[in-house]
C-alpha cells in the first residue's frame, strides 16, 4: 500500500509523509511520546487502546503542518488537555455490569479486528465471551477470517443479526461460514438479535464479555449497556 501512496504522491508533486518514517509515536511510562518537527512528552489520550497511538501521531502531524501554513497556532496546554478529555463513544470503552468486565469496540472490517486484537494480546484480555454482529454491504467483506482472529482468545461466541440500513451477515450466511470451522462450532451460537446474546453472555462463567462489529451493532449494544 505505501508504494501506491508514494507513486501516486510522486506523479501529483505533493509531499508524503509516513508513521514511523517522518514522524513517530511510542507508548512509554508516562503516557505517549510524539517525535515530529516537534516533541511531546508524556501525552496522556482519553481513548484506549493501544491502536489509537497510531492516529494520535497522524493528528499530531497534520496539526504540525497546519501550524507551518500559519492556519493554526498550536497552544500545547490546551492540546494536552484536548486529547486527555477526548472520548469516542464506542471506542474501546469498559463497563462493569453483573458482575462482568464488558469491553466494547467498533471494529467494522479486518484491519480494524487486526488493530483491536493486537491490543488484547497486549493487555492479556482472553478468555471472553464474544458477541459480534457485522455489516457486509457490497458482499466482499471477509467476515468468516475477521470472526477467525478472535478464535484464539474467545472461549464463547455468539453471532448476532441486528437491525441495520446497510446488508448484515445473516444467520444463515454465518451458518454456511462456520461450518468451516467443525473444531470451534461447539463454542459458536447463533443469536437473532444482540438483546437475545447480551442475556446468554451475562449467565456465562466468563468473567470478560467483548462486544464488537459494525457501528449500527455496537450502537445497538450500548443502548442495552445503558439501560
Amino acid at each position: 500500500m505505501v508504494p501506491l501512496f508514494e507513486k501516486k504522491a510522486k506523479k501529483s508533486k505533493i509531499p508524503l509523509f509516513l508513521l514511523g518514517r517522518d514522524f513517530k509515536v511510542e507508548l512509554k511510562k508516562g503516557g505517549w511520546f510524539y517525535k515530529g518537527e516537534r516533541e511531546f512528552k508524556e501525552l496522556s489520550l482519553g481513548l484506549k487502546g493501544f491502536y489509537q497511538g497510531k492516529n494520535l501521531a497522524c493528528a499530531l502531524k497534520t496539526l504540525e503542518l497546519l501550524e507551518n501554513k500559519g492556519l493554526i497556532k498550536l497552544d500545547e496546554k490546551k492540546l494536552r488537555k484536548a486529547l486527555k478529555e477526548v472520548r469516542w463513544p464506542g471506542r474501546y470503552e469498559k463497563f462493569v455490569q453483573n458482575g462482568k468486565e464488558i469491553l466494547i469496540d467498533v471494529a467494522h472490517n479486518l484491519q480494524g479486528i487486526e488493530a483491536l486484537k493486537e491490543t488484547l494480546e497486549k493487555e492479556n484480555f482472553k478468555y471472553f465471551t464474544l458477541i459480534m454482529g457485522i455489516s457486509n454491504e457490497d458482499g466482499q467483506k471477509p467476515f468468516l477470517k475477521m470472526l477467525e482472529l478472535f478464535l484464539p482468545l474467545a472461549s464463547k461466541i455468539f453471532l448476532c443479526e441486528f437491525s441495520s440500513p446497510r446488508k448484515i451477515v445473516t444467520l444463515e450466511e454465518w451458518k454456511e461460514a462456520i461450518n468451516k470451522l467443525p473444531s470451534f462450532q461447539n463454542r459458536i451460537e447463533l443469536m437473532s438479535s444482540p438483546e437475545e446474546a447480551y442475556k446468554m453472555a451475562l449467565k456465562e462463567k466468563n468473567f470478560r464479555i467483548l462486544i464488537t462489529g459494525s457501528i449500527y451493532f455496537v450502537a445497538q449494544c450500548l443502548n442495552l449497556l445503558k439501560k
